[in-house]
């Protein structure tokens, strides 16, 4: 079975490979963006499609990491406010040991 996911692993990155590979000059295309706010001089940049896609999957890596975190964090939360109530049952649960009585002298 471990031969089975190894080789369908090697056959999924060579066709990534494969695909990167003839759409090179694709990718190294350049686009020109420009930004006219209408004051001052508009602004004008090129990038290649490679570096837009990095720049792409880079903000959606992010929001998606940060869109699971939310309810990692909330959860957290709760857990911690769980345990402390349970704590606080707990301790009021306890019975107070009583003190212990000295025995008369004599």
């Amino acid at each position: 079975m471990r031969w089975v996911k190894l080789i369908a692993v090697l056959v999924i990155l060579g066709l990534i490979a494969l695909f990167a590979w003839q759409n090179i000059p694709t990718f190294n295309a350049v686009q020109s963006f420009q930004l006219n706010l209408y004051f001052g001089q508009p602004l004008v940049w090129t990038h290649s499609v490679i570096v837009l896609m990095a720049i792409s999957a880079g903000i959606g890596l992010v929001l998606g990491l940060l869109v699971m975190l939310k309810p990692f964090v909330s959860t957290r939360r709760k857990l911690a406010q769980e345990r402390q109530e349970r704590q606080e049952l707990q301790e009021k649960r306890e019975p107070v040991q009583p003190q212990e009585e000295e025995p008369p002298p004599g």
